[in-house]
């Protein structure tokens, strides 16, 4: 879901301020136009739920496991699910900053072809990354996604002549 509010807040920029962003990286959703393929999902039954949240693989099994823990976040998951499959894609003009995309190559939610759409949606360079894993397969990777989120900042920067600070 973060994917799109930022992308949207991306958008907003793109609209009402000449300084852009950098760039936009998203991970593990489909492009905008592409539409959640979990409609409804938001209506099931928090034993439902629970079992999406399992197979989805990113929630630890000790709050699966604790009804309390569990009914926190089935309130928050339920809440997000419900944003995603609300969302209507309105048609604008391509963003002119760079999208970077990640995402795992055994995602249950999220293909390949997914991720790739986003290409569509921007004038400037498009990169896509993929890693082994399914939705959740930042956990393992997450060094290597940090240095390619560290380099295209700094040789987006460098390209548009913008200062460096640490």
């Amino acid at each position: 879901m973060g994917a799109l509010i930022s992308y949207e807040v991306t958008r907003y920029i793109g609209r009402h301020s000449s300084r852009l962003p950098v760039c936009l990286f998203v991970s593990a959703q489909p492009a905008p136009n592409t539409g959640w393929n979990g409609l409804g999902t938001h209506n099931y039954s928090d034993e439902l739920l629970a079992k999406e949240m399992e197979r989805l693989a990113g929630t630890p099994s000790e709050i699966l496991g604790e009804a309390g823990a569990l009914a926190v976040f089935l309130r928050t998951f339920r809440a997000d699910l419900q944003l995603l499959e609300s969302y209507t894609y309105a048609p604008d003009l391509q963003l002119r900053c760079p999208i970077v995309v990640f995402g795992g190559n055994c995602d249950p939610t999220v293909g390949v072809a997914d991720l790739a759409e986003w290409r569509s949606f921007t004038t400037d360079r498009f990169a896509l990354h993929t890693f082994h894993g399914g939705h959740f397969y930042l956990r393992d990777c997450l060094p290597t996604i940090l240095e390619i989120i560290i380099e295209n900042i700094k040789s987006t920067t460098l390209a548009q002549g913008l200062p460096m600070s640490r």
